[in-house]
């Protein structure tokens, strides 16, 4: 079973994520679970302020993979009218 199906059967306690106020998620890279999670927080959270996503270095990582995800970040439902998304993409430093 992947990550929004288990979300969709589980039919969290809103009341939990009304709370969330900051979330730091660190990677990888940007796989599909990921950015599933990510857009659950976004479209679930009411009270939150930001989430900073950061791809930290890997020896195989490939670039182009990552160059959407900003876009991808700034385009996805939220439920907190105030919340801002941070991209952060180490693999370049």
């Amino acid at each position: 079973m992947d990550l929004p199906q288990i979300l969709e059967k589980s039919k969290y306690n809103g009341c939990c994520l009304s709370h969330l106020l900051t979330v730091h998620i660190k990677a990888y890279k940007p796989c599909e679970n990921t950015m599933n999670f990510i857009r659950f927080l976004l479209a679930n959270s009411t009270s939150l302020e930001l989430l900073t996503f950061c791809i930290i270095p890997a020896h195989d990582q490939q670039h182009h993979s990552i160059s959407s995800v900003g876009r991808e970040l700034e385009q996805m439902a939220r439920a907190s009218k105030s919340a801002v998304v941070e991209f952060i993409d180490l693999s370049f430093d």
